[in-house]
């Protein structure tokens, strides 16, 4: 039982020195460790009441009342406290451009312009307008299973119309993942309209399988190619030329992740 019980603490600890790994590598270390301090908080606090009420010598269904409760009321009273930091916190503006747009009833809309840089955008595949207005967001994380990158590039409400892009590169460390990461792109966007949705092969120079997808309307500018242990997703706002799509892949794929 001492071996089972030394093996059991082993695993958890392992288990969480994998998940902090994982987190940091997200960007989400800090995070992981407000909440392992805040769930050892809570279990301070319950071990202490424990320990009063023992001292106090209240009955048993009391000591189990009252610790019931604070099981429940603790980490509930933390997790209402986190949303509503999260959900109601300003993000800074100071020292980030921005965009804002008036709206019909004259009230106005401000969005923060992100510019992060992308290894691929709208200006390497078509003409972008003089006047146009872009945020364009990168994001990257990886596990012992895969790396990921989501980027997008879009104009803000209101602002002058430019050709808008969003594509994801995704790299497996394993190839039998390969085929399930395809089905997963490839899943259909409603379940109620699946019969007709549809991801055709086509041809794309420089990959080992490529696909459109086609929904009740026909092809639309969703395409999705497998290069090695590599997939790329990508979504064009606007009716891409051949030579625009084999320009956008050769890009993503040599993308170092």
């Amino acid at each position: 039982m001492q071996l089972s019980a030394k093996a059991m603490h082993a695993v958890t600890l392992l288990f969480f020195v994998a998940l902090f790994y994982s987190m940091r590598q997200q960007g989400y270390g800090t995070v992981f460790l407000v909440v392992i301090l805040a769930y050892a908080c809570i279990f301070g606090l319950i071990f202490m009441s424990i320990n009063i009420l023992r001292k106090k010598q209240v009955s048993r269904n009391v000591n189990k009342g009252v610790i019931i409760a604070l099981c429940v009321l603790l980490p509930l009273i933390f997790m209402v406290g986190s949303f509503h930091y999260i959900f109601n916190r300003e993000e800074p503006m100071e020292g980030k451009e921005t965009y804002t747009t008036t709206l019909s009833d004259g009230t106005t809309y401000t969005t923060v312009l992100e510019a992060d840089p992308l290894p691929l955008t709208t200006a390497d595949l078509t003409e972008v307008p003089a006047d146009a207005i872009y945020s364009m967001s990168c994001e990257e994380e990886s596990s012992f299973l895969a790396k990921r990158m989501e980027c997008s590039q879009y104009t803000p409400g209101g602002s002058p119309e430019a050709p808008e892009l969003s594509y994801e590169i995704l790299e497996v460390s394993y190839d039998f993942l390969i085929e399930p990461c395809i089905r997963s792109y490839q899943k259909p966007f409603l379940p109620q309209f699946a019969h007709s949705e549809s991801w055709e092969p086509i041809s794309i120079s420089g990959t080992d399988s490529a696909w459109q997808f086609h929904g009740g309307d026909g092809a639309r500018p969703y395409y999705l190619a497998q290069k090695g242990n590599r997939l790329v997703y990508i979504h064009f706002y606007w009716q891409v030329q051949e030579d625009q799509l084999e320009k956008a892949m050769e890009i993503l794929f040599v993308q170092t992740l």
